[in-house]
């Protein structure tokens, strides 16, 4: 949760576009690689997501054949769970998006600013009012989480056991899908992003069955070098808005 409190911007962060990189063997300790990570282009950026989503059409079509790997590996067996248990499950699954709703619709207002001829009583008051608000809007945000998921237990409970266990179904392809796709467009913006050279010349690898061959703990120093550098910009955006 986001603190209330201000501060001031790092600008050093605002020139943050690039960074050196050293990836290690996890096991060893050993540096496997030193390279460039780079924020991709908007062409890129594109070819990241068309890529994304093949993957994730591939995901979801394997998901959906019957005795295939992947779904024998994450596709529950509709015999081995009674209703509510799939209840449950769903509810479960849909608890972040009930979350993003609370952040959207829950309006908690902030303690409004007092003018400067108050007396010491009313400013401790309002000092009260601050510190205690953080706790009011996430108790508010918990209360509206804990009724969408009452209010979707009561909805799910009317319908037929096959009917429930396919909107289950359903929940776990999507979230699998949604998985794999943003960890695919992480992936390819790391195979365009990543250089030997500070000038940003010389790719780092051939091809993406390159960089994907990578064992995963290395893949991941990759992706989170890259989330560093998406946040670093999504900083710069934010700084350069006009103050209204």
């Amino acid at each position: 949760m986001e603190s209330v409190d201000r501060g001031d911007v790092d600008i050093s962060k605002l020139f943050v576009w690039a960074v050196p990189i050293a990836v290690q063997d996890t096991r060893s300790g050993a540096i496997v690689l030193e390279a460039y990570l780079r924020l991709v282009g908007d062409a890129e950026l594109n070819r990241a997501r068309v890529f994304s989503l093949r993957k994730s059409a591939e995901l979801r079509k394997k998901l959906r054949t019957p005795d295939s790997d992947e779904r024998l590996a994450f596709i529950p067996q509709i015999e081995e769970m009674d209703k509510d248990q799939i209840i449950e499950t769903i509810v479960l699954y849909s608890i972040n998006e009930f979350a993003i709703e609370a952040i959207r619709n829950v309006h908690v207002p902030y303690p409004k600013e007092l003018p400067s001829d108050v007396t010491l009583e009313q400013q401790e008051k309002y000092q009260q009012e601050v510190d205690e608000y953080p706790e009011k809007r996430q108790a508010q945000i918990k209360e509206y989480i804990e009724n969408r998921a009452d209010t979707r237990r009561k909805e799910l409970a009317e319908l037929d056991k096959k009917e429930v266990f396919q909107q289950l179904e359903d929940q776990i392809v999507d979230t699998l899908c949604e998985a794999e796709a943003s960890t695919k467009f992480r992936e390819m913006c790391v195979y365009f992003g990543t250089y030997l050279d500070e000038d940003f010349t010389k790719r780092a690898f051939e091809s993406f069955e390159q960089f994907d061959n990578f064992p995963r703990e290395t893949k991941d120093q990759f992706l989170n070098a890259y989330y560093t550098l998406e946040v670093d910009g999504e900083e710069l955006k934010k700084s350069l808005e006009v103050p209204q």
